[in-house]
């Protein structure tokens, strides 16, 4: 057990200012990091690269990767360039030359590599009566009775080795006595000479690795996990001396030679190396897999229920017909409407999915949606009407947006409270680093929320995942209160489905919309969430060719942060996008003054809106140099039209061809920064473009305008 200091150990203080310093650089530091575009490949590569990863998909090949040595991350949460790069270390360990799919050869000898080091291990699970956590012990190393307490603590059992210098603690903490990060910094405060080869902080979970000394100079190797759970703090801590006992039968791993003797003190980021022996280098290998598959069975050994994507998948739909046939988009979503039942074998109704009423359960599925092909078709959501006989026009793949199948992952009730998920997004789509997330603003069906995400992914990227999150709207324009108030209490489910998306190693830059009333379900989720999109890993990624690796950072960040119409008070808008801006590459807010939702909102609170230009006449001003505000209220209606009294202009994201394509733009290309450029090089013929406009008491700062051809 470590006592508790109020002083912050100096190395733990200097990581949080290096993350503090680095967090400030925001997209400048993340550009500079980024990799050269890989070449282009042949129709055969694509096709083999397809294949190999689709067997990496496999939790269990994971595992064997993790037992071979050639994997040091837990099994469920690798991106794929970091699963290539370890069969690559395989293949070269055994003197492959293969650079396709696994050969049944090369199998046979990973799963003879991963029996030599199940064998070593004879792994068997232990549940601890104190904490109430289960532990996947190694029993060749480990005995499975914990060791005597000289005084009772429920929060801390040890397990000691039969060959010494080895123990590993499991621990539970409430969360009103520690945090993760206060425990972070108690685990680690008083080491001596310590060095990180990995430093985690995610939200509501920390994973460290790194060596350190006893007081008497010896080294040793440390390996802390931790997560958040029905209000406790729940991990395990292991100690490995790296100069182990020569009683124990170490396997040697399948790793290559120059790897075993070559060792990232200060991980791949420093790029620092030391070199070790052979044998010092194959215990190390051999501690790490010990380490990662004890983590990759923790959270299913300690309540966390799965969710899998797997039979979601994109099926022939009637009538396409290549790309003269719809398009076809799969989304995730989230959701604590209730659910609509249906009759069983009924064929699904997008919409009799779910209702307007709240429910205290969060619902995660996923539904395919289809998309007419032509963009000008697509730019208004068409769905089969009524005809003057009574029946319903046929479908139309060209015209009409539908449904094709929808699947159920699952619902929880008890999230934070006794309950965890982790959502694993599998097939061709779990595969992609870019991911769109839309949460939907007042007065909007699950319907209407889930075919505008399709409406607006079906142009951007056919390599994009597409998430929805959709609180229970009442979808009435008199029901602008009960909405304020389902809206404020979703924002725990929200916060929580980002946390599986951002969970997901592969999701490199997540986009957002937000539209009215879920801008602020977004900010304040996203505060409870900086950690996460701070957090800093070091991947060994494919260079340019595909043939060799390299170091690369990786930052897991927001990408285009698009605010519609956003339903916020402008002081606590302007306040929280400062803090938000520079966790993003762009930040897009459109406001309108003729926004007669808004309008109501600032007549409800008496505080002017973010998104409306009422009483203000200019739209906000933001000091982040990557934020862009546009005013697209148009060339303004008479005075007497009666549009003024039955159009409320609140859903111009999707309703006004211009402001969709310049977010279909946004998101399809963000390195395109003048909203005027991005309307220029538009494939869809516009009316309208934009300008600059300063502000009235500054030359030096503008906001962008649309206007028509005229330019009014």
């Amino acid at each position: 057990m470590f006592m508790r200091s109020a002083v912050l150990h100096p190395c733990l203080r200097f990581l949080v200012s290096c993350v503090v310093l680095l967090g400030a650089a925001g997209p400048a530091f993340a550009q500079s990091a980024e990799a050269p575009p890989p070449k282009s490949l042949t129709s055969d590569q694509r096709i083999q690269a397809r294949l190999l990863d689709k067997q990496l998909r496999s939790v269990r090949m994971q595992e064997l990767l993790i037992e071979s040595g050639n994997l040091d991350k837990e099994a469920g949460h690798v991106s794929q360039p970091v699963l290539v790069a370890a069969v690559r270390d395989f293949r070269a360990a055994i003197g492959s030359t293969e650079t396709g799919p696994m050969t049944e050869d090369e199998q046979q000898k990973l799963q003879k590599a991963s029996d030599a080091f199940l064998a070593f291990a004879d792994y068997t699970r232990v549940r601890d009566a104190d904490t109430g956590i289960t532990i996947t012990m190694p029993r060749n190393l480990f005995s499975p009775i914990a060791r005597p307490k000289t005084h009772p603590d429920p929060n801390w059992t040890t397990y000691v080795s039969n060959y010494g210098g080895m123990q590993i603690h499991a621990f539970r903490y409430r969360l009103l006595a520690e945090t993760p990060v206060s425990l972070v910094s108690r685990l680690i405060e008083r080491r001596q000479n310590i060095n990180f080869e990995r430093f985690e902080i995610s939200g509501s979970e920390f994973a460290i690795d790194g060596t350190a000394d006893y007081p008497s100079g010896k080294p040793y190797f440390m390996a802390i996990r931790g997560w958040e759970t029905g209000g406790y703090i729940i991990g395990f801590q292991a100690i490995f001396d790296i100069d182990y006992s020569p009683a124990l039968q170490v396997p040697e791993l399948s790793v290559p030679a120059a790897l075993k003797t070559t060792f990232y003190p200060n991980g791949r980021a420093s790029g620092r190396t030391v070199q070790v022996t052979e044998r010092e280098g194959n215990w190390r290998r051999v501690v790490k897999a010990l380490v990662n598959r004890l983590g990759s069975d923790f959270e299913v050994s300690n309540g966390w229920r799965v969710l899998s994507s797997e039979e979601c998948r994109k099926r022939p739909t009637s009538g396409r017909g290549g790309q003269d046939g719809p398009k076809v988009v799969r989304v995730v979503f989230a959701t604590d409407r209730q659910r609509v039942e249906r009759a069983a074998g009924a064929k699904p109704d997008v919409d009799q999915l779910f209702g307007a009423a709240p429910d205290d359960q969060l619902h995660i599925g996923c539904a395919i949606i289809t998309v007419p092909p032509d963009p000008t078709v697509s730019a208004k959501i068409q769905r089969p009407r009524p005809t003057a006989r009574g029946n319903i026009e046929a479908f139309d793949g060209k015209k009409h947006f539908g449904l094709d199948s929808v699947v159920s992952f699952g619902s929880s009730g008890k999230l934070g409270r006794g309950e965890e998920l982790a959502l694993v997004d599998e097939g061709k789509e779990g595969a992609f680093e870019r991911a769109l997330l839309m949460i939907h603003g007042y007065n909007t069906s699950f319907a209407d929320a889930l075919l505008r995400v399709a409406q607006v992914a079906a142009t951007v990227d056919q390599n994009l995942r597409v998430y929805l999150f959709s609180w229970p709207s009442r979808e009435r324009y008199l029901s602008y209160v009960d909405d304020l108030d389902n809206a404020e209490r979703a924002e725990q489910s929200l916060q929580y489905f980002m946390k599986l998306i951002l969970r997901d190693a592969n999701v490199r830059q997540l986009d957002v919309i937000a539209h009215s009333m879920g801008s602020q379900s977004l900010l304040r989720s996203i505060d409870g969430l900086r950690t996460v999109f701070d957090q800093r890993a070091w991947d060994l990624g494919p260079s340019a060719s595909g043939e060799q690796s390299r170091p690369s950072q990786v930052r897991l960040r927001l990408g285009q942060v698009i605010f519609a119409a956003p339903d916020v008070s402008r002081p606590i808008f302007e306040r929280q996008l400062a803090m938000l801006a520079p966790f993003a590459r762009r930040v897009t807010i459109y406001t309108s003054a003729v926004d007669r939702a808004l309008w109501l909102s600032e007549m409800l609170r008496s505080s002017p809106r973010a998104g409306y230009l009422g009483t203000t006449k200019e739209p906000i001003r933001s000091p982040v140099y990557n934020v862009h505000v546009i005013d697209v209220t148009g060339k303004p209606l008479p005075r007497l039209s009666p549009k003024r009294l039955t159009e409320f202009n609140h859903n111009y994201f999707v309703e006004n061809p211009a402001v969709l394509n310049d977010i279909q733009s946004i998101l399809k290309d963000g390195t395109v920064n003048n909203p005027k450029r991005r309307a220029e090089i538009s494939k869809v013929p516009l009316k309208h473009s934009f300008v600059e406009v300063p502000y009235k008491d500054s030359s030096s700062s503008f906001y962008w305008k649309l206007v028509d051809a005229a330019g009014r």
